[in-house]
Formats: structure tokens, sequence, C-alpha cells
């Protein structure tokens, strides 16, 4: 009996020990959530900035004051594009659902891939910027848009280019790197840029992580955007480690992106369309003060 009770006795020990080394890896493994890359937390360098810019007692609003001049030539620096329009937003949702609706309106059709964040998880941001712009959803392996299923799409549309009931395709929209994890390469970016542009639409990138991209691709920000024929990303820096920092940037500010049917009847997306237009007047005559629109 001593002899059972005393093993029995270290059984025990050892389960207890068994069971707080389990409790210990639960707790590490609760520690991290790997469901997205925005759920750490902000970078300390980051905070430090944050609380230093918030020293100053005043500044000028609605981003007037110097820090955000600062990071719109940050950006611009960074994709080598000095005449880029730059929007700071602060939400990747809200920027690509504005960067789209300076693009499109309710008469109008964005190619998208059928596994996009624009089509199926960003809450129909969307269409309520636009007013109701047609997301056609495209196939392709790995989340990137095949480019015979674009034109497919596109010679189907044209078809119907002169129905005053259809819409008409104005924009075709890209994730870099995709929701699959893959990456597009600069030359696959090129042809279905080249495709888009011969059909008359403008090209949005959807860049939450193409600082990833550009690191695994060993390319720079300009050759996988403006020079391989993006006209508009959506840039983000949060699941970088920032804290709410996003951006629309345009980089040729000579772009019309506010066609009648961008403005008329979208709401608040044509509003903040006139906001990026607002933008690309400014660089390209800084001294007006008015804002013209297209009608």
């Amino acid at each position: 009996m001593q002899s059972f009770g005393s093993s029995a006795f270290s059984a025990l020990r050892r389960c207890r020990r068994a069971a707080g080394s389990v409790r210990q890896r639960r707790t590490l493994v609760s520690s991290s959530c790997f469901a997205s890359d925005n759920t750490r937390g902000v970078l300390p360098e980051v905070l430090d900035a944050v609380v230093e810019a918030n020293r100053e007692p005043s500044v000028p609003s609605y981003g007037s004051d110097g820090v955000t001049l600062a990071a719109v030539e940050a950006v611009r620096g960074f994709f080598d594009a000095p005449n880029a329009a730059v929007l700071p937003l602060v939400s990747g949702i809200a920027s690509d659902a504005l960067a789209i609706a300076s693009a499109a309106g309710p008469l109008n059709t964005v190619y998208c891939h059928r596994v996009s964040h624009v089509h199926l998880w960003q809450c129909g941001a969307t269409a309520f910027y636009t007013g109701g712009a047609q997301l056609r959803p495209l196939e392709g392996a790995d989340g990137k848009i095949c480019l015979l299923e674009l034109e497919k799409a596109l010679a189907v549309d044209a078809a119907q280019s002169g129905a005053p009931y259809a819409h008409q395709p104005t924009l075709l929209s890209l994730t870099q790197p995709t929701e699959a994890g893959t990456l597009y390469t600069v030359e696959e970016l090129t042809v279905l840029a080249s495709l888009a542009h011969e059909h008359g639409l403008l090209v949005h990138l959807d860049g939450a992580r193409l600082t990833n991209a550009i690191v695994a691709l060993e390319t720079t920000p300009a050759a996988l955007t403006w020079q391989a024929g993006v006209d508009i990303l959506s840039f983000g820096t949060t699941k970088g480690g920032t804290m709410a920092a996003e951006a629309v940037v345009v980089f040729d500010p000579s772009v019309s992106l506010c066609s009648s049917s961008s403005i008329s009847g979208a709401g608040t997306g044509g509003r903040y369309a006139l906001t990026l237009e607002y933008s690309r007047q400014e660089i390209n005559n800084p001294s007006s003060s008015t804002l013209t629109t297209h009608k």
C-alpha cells in the first residue's frame, strides 16, 4: 500500500506539472492572435512620434498641419512620384471605397477578383460610396485575375457599350498581395493594366500589404505601382505597425477623377471624389482656391 501510495503521489505530481505546462502553453497561444496582421500593437516609435506631434499647442486643421504635409511628401518620395495627389485616411476600407468612388459612379462597372476584399469583406462600402457601382467579380487561380477572364468581360461589355441600360466599365481593381497571399509580378501587373487602359479603364490597386510585396519581389515601390500602370493606389501602413495610417494615392494628377457619373447621384462618394479632384487641382495650380468640376 505504501508503495502504491508513493507511486500514486508521484503520478499526481507529474499530472500537476503537465497541467501547469499546458496552462502555460495556452497562455502563450492566447497572447498571439494570427487571425489578421493588424491584431498586433502599434510600433513603439510610432507611438513616440504621435506623442511628440501632440506637443504642439495648436496646428491648422484639415491636413494643413506640418506633420500631415510631411507625411504626404514622404509618400510621394517613397513612390518616386513628386506630383502624386495624396489623401490621408484612417481606414483601409475607406481608402478602397473612396479611391474607387473617385473613378466610378452608379452607372459604372468595376472589375475585381471574386475573392477580393472590395467584393466580399467590406460590407458594401464600395457600393455605398459610389452610389451603386456594379462590382463584376472575375475568376483567376490563387486570387489573381486571369488575363483571359478580363478579356472576355471587356468583350461582353464592349458589345453593350451603346445600350442605355448597361453599366459602363471604368475601373479595374487589383489586390497586391492578393487575398490568397500570392503576388502579381511586375510583368503580370503591366499586362493587366495595359489591357485595361486599352479599353479606357483606370487601374486601382488595393495595397493594404503592398510593402510586403515590394520586399518579396525585390523591386521598388514605383516599379510595382505607377510604372506598371497603376493609376490609383490604396496605400496601407496600419498592417505594418502604424496607427490608423492609410492613404489614397493618385499617381497622375492630370487624370480626370470626376466624371459626371461619379458625381451625379453618387451621394457621399461624389463628395469624396470632389475632395480628390481638389487635391489634383491644388497640385496643378497651387494658387487657385476655386474648385471646378467636370460636367
